[in-house]
């Protein structure tokens, strides 16, 4: 994460939310007048998609086509073919697969624009002035077939764009979801005040710096505390590659999967049912006695490249949030936990209980 870049992504946060809220690229407030009751999750989901689409793919989809983009997201469906491999071969053998080559064909004509115009750049060695990723994906593309002596295709910019996008979208926004969650509910005691006070003192957007967000520690322990009560796998699996030596002469033999218990074992952390964010901060940081106790970005050599600018990503889009609405939990979603199962089984969990909030537009 470099200085530009997050100059770009605050950029580029602030632009979505403003026209989500207050332009035709989402209406919200006109279609739904100054307070209004909406699905957290799905909110989320759309507004994250939105930032996604102009962050990792291009300026001109996410401008031209950000409802389509969505729509197609939708039905592409990672999560689910992830959730149910065996439903989604099913569908396949049952001639389904045509219906998905369809929506994978329109999600290629939408890239078709920025793909030509980058070969055109690479042919007349024209190296973009700006972070372009559409370049970045056409070049390595193009790069990667001339090495195997294949003809250029577009539909792996295709993969690789959703590849991209995929991991950037399934977990931002159920973390940020679920952030606004524990701020709502917490917003009469100590973790809301906190949380309140670190957005109070946040200084205009334009002067963020990436040691300022590094700054904000508390809502970086409440981003962390999120991450370990809703992490879906209770094991972290891992193949030992050679004997890993643990205490007591004890030793883990190479060859082996190694299931270690996450999240919510009582043996790794403290009172682990309950939200507590300080359990993060100093004195405790009950994270750092053993670093894989909780590893949605996984650990070791091959770490999660984008942890750093999601976690930064969530921040400034609470920033924004809280300088265009107010939210506030429904009656009806208050006791949403009470159902056990999840919707989303891939990395972090989304009630299947759907949750209400009342926006309300700032003045």
């Amino acid at each position: 994460m470099t200085s530009y870049n997050l100059r770009r992504m605050v950029t580029n946060t602030e632009t979505v939310v403003y026209e989500y809220f207050n332009t035709k690229n989402g209406q919200f407030w006109e279609e739904n007048g100054n307070e209004v009751k909406i699905n957290l999750f799905e909110f989320m989901y759309r507004l994250v998609l939105r930032m996604n689409s102009i962050n990792f793919i291009s300026p001109r989809v996410y401008k031209n086509h950000a409802n389509e983009l969505i729509n197609l997201y939708t039905q592409l469906d990672a999560e689910k073919i992830l959730l149910n491999p065996i439903l989604n071969n099913f569908k396949r053998w049952f001639s389904f697969r045509n219906e998905i080559e369809t929506v994978w064909n329109r999600w290629i004509q939408i890239l078709m624009p920025d793909i030509e115009r980058c070969l055109e750049m690479i042919k007349n060695n024209i190296e973009p002035s700006d972070m372009d990723i559409a370049y970045e994906l056409v070049k390595y593309s193009k790069e990667e077939l001339d090495k195997h002596g294949e003809p250029f295709t577009p539909r792996l910019v295709g993969f690789l764009a959703y590849s991209t996008l995929f991991p950037a979208q399934v977990n931002t926004y159920t973390v940020a979801a679920s952030m606004i969650l524990e701020w709502i509910r917490h917003e009469h005691d100590d973790i809301g005040q906190r949380i309140k006070e670190e957005i109070d003192r946040v200084p205009p957007i334009g002067e963020l710096t990436i040691e300022y967000l590094n700054s904000m520690e508390f809502i970086q322990a409440c981003i962390h505390e999120v991450i370990r009560m809703r992490t879906d796998a209770q094991l972290s699996m891992r193949y030992a590659e050679e004997d890993i030596p643990l205490s007591n002469e004890k030793y883990i033999p190479n060859g082996n999967l190694v299931a270690k218990p996450m999240t919510r074992a009582e043996d790794l952390f403290l009172n682990p049912e309950k939200f507590d964010p300080e359990r993060h901060l100093l004195p405790r940081e009950e994270n750092k006695a053993d670093l894989y106790r909780v590893a949605p970005f996984g650990r070791g050599k091959h770490t999660c490249t984008g942890e750093r600018y999601v976690k930064m990503q969530i921040k400034v889009l609470l920033i924004q949030l809280s300088r265009a609405c107010k939210m506030e939990i429904m009656k009806e979603s208050i006791n949403f936990e009470a159902t056990v199962n999840k919707k989303q089984l891939s990395g972090l969990s989304r009630p299947t209980k759907l949750v209400f909030v009342k926006v309300s537009k700032k003045e």
